[in-house]
């Protein structure tokens, strides 16, 4: 039984402060507690009663609470309204698909790290990549990190699970002969021309998808990027793009000039051909109707097959989905010497990590003879310099900075 300050009795989980100010005190059925203030017991009482009804209800409590209760508590009441609609489906698939058939029956105390060092070794059996199974540990983590932090777990049992080493980078990127082969004989496809866009810009696809027609000005030679476009529960939503850096205003150069003139005129046939139709982003299918991840990249598939049966093995483009366009974006910038961060803008990255492992991978690639080219001279005052005399650039190095002149 609580009291106030003279002593006298309030109730069960009422009690008032040091500082006069009343405390009503409550556990939710996930074992939660929870505190409300007010300057009268019965304001307090009044928030009180609110804060119960208000509460999600569920006959999850404590330690004896399911894997599976829970993970559906945790997310609709830690994560839904804090993350984008997608990322909560992706957890919703990865969860069912991975770790419910495994341990989701379990009680929350029942849970050890081999249960979860099982998944992860499953998932790696399965020849699922590093960073599904670094997605499924994080994922892992997050759940029982909250069940400790609400007090139903003593410790995370996902702590010290290990995963295969995520690639610092990790997919397809194309050659600038492979580029422009795939470019030439997709020109006349219907997909043609929004994948030339794509090539040229670096956009993800959800960015490319929810493109309007407004979002692309030729006049003033930029593509405005505003939102994403994807699928969840298979109903098209409009999301923010990933992060704030990916708002953000695109160049549009002239090879990507003359593929959106090209679509310009595709998508006003398209539309006259489907007058009962209406698609409101600027991308369309042949349907005039708004475009899938599954379908474009299963465009994608169909003309690499369909090229490669005209190439010799050796020349043969490898398979690809939508995202390597986006990596021989940025490949194709930094061969051409534009600086990382300038790229990092153009691609949205919040982090120049991000950037650099690219720029880190597109170097180590460099034929070796290339350094034949360059010359160390050692002049006065202690400097070095760079000397590459085809390209016209001149390093100078010093213990203080580096400058570079063309």
């Amino acid at each position: 039984m609580g009291k106030d300050l003279k002593g006298k009795e309030l109730g069960a989980g009422y009690r008032q402060r040091p500082d006069g100010r009343y405390e009503g005190r409550w556990t939710d059925t996930a074992g939660k507690k929870h505190s409300v203030y007010g300057k009268t017991l019965r304001e307090v009482r009044t928030k009180l009663r609110e804060a119960e009804l208000s509460a999600p209800q569920t006959a999850c409590r404590g330690k004896d609470c399911t894997v599976d209760e829970w993970f559906y508590i945790w997310l609709e009441t830690y994560k839904k309204g804090f993350l984008k609609d997608n990322t909560i489906y992706r957890y919703r698939i990865m969860y069912d698909k991975h770790i419910s058939p495994r341990i989701g029956g379990y009680k929350l105390s029942e849970v050890r790290r081999i249960d979860i060092q099982a998944i992860i070794s499953e998932m790696q059996n399965k020849g699922l990549s590093g960073a599904s199974q670094l997605l499924i540990k994080k994922l892992c983590y997050g759940i029982f990190k909250q069940a400790v932090q609400d007090e139903m777990l003593l410790r995370n049992p996902a702590d010290g699970v290990n995963t295969a080493r995520k690639s610092k980078y990790d997919g397809v990127v194309l050659t600038k002969e492979q580029e422009q082969i795939f470019l030439e004989r997709s020109f006349t496809d219907f997909y043609g021309p929004i994948l030339g866009v794509q090539f040229n810009t670096g956009l993800r696809a959800g960015e490319l998808f929810g493109l309007k027609p407004e979002d692309v000005d030729l006049t003033g030679g930029y593509i405005y990027v505003k939102r994403t476009l994807v699928i969840v529960d298979g109903k098209y939503v409009e999301n923010s793009p990933k992060t704030e850096t990916s708002i953000r205003r695109v160049p549009i150069n002239s090879d990507c000039r003359m593929y959106l003139e090209r679509w310009m005129e595709q998508r006003r046939i398209c539309a006259e051909k489907n007058t009962g139709q209406v698609c409101e982003y600027f991308f369309c299918n042949g349907g005039f109707s708004t475009l899938t991840l599954s379908g474009y990249n299963s465009a994608i598939s169909r003309l690499v097959r369909s090229i490669n049966m005209t190439l010799p093995v050796e020349k043969q483009i490898p398979v690809f989905r939508s995202h390597a366009m986006r990596r021989s974006f940025a490949t194709r910038c930094f061969e051409a010497g534009v600086p990382p961060k300038v790229v990092q803008k153009y691609l949205g990255h919040t982090n120049i990590q991000t950037t650099m492992d690219i720029y880190t991978k597109v170097f180590d690639d460099i034929d070796p003879q290339m350094v034949e080219k360059i010359s160390w001279q050692v002049v006065k005052g202690g400097q070095k310099v760079v000397n590459d005399t085809e390209n016209g650039v001149v390093m100078r190095f010093d213990r203080d900075r580096i400058t570079q002149s063309c």
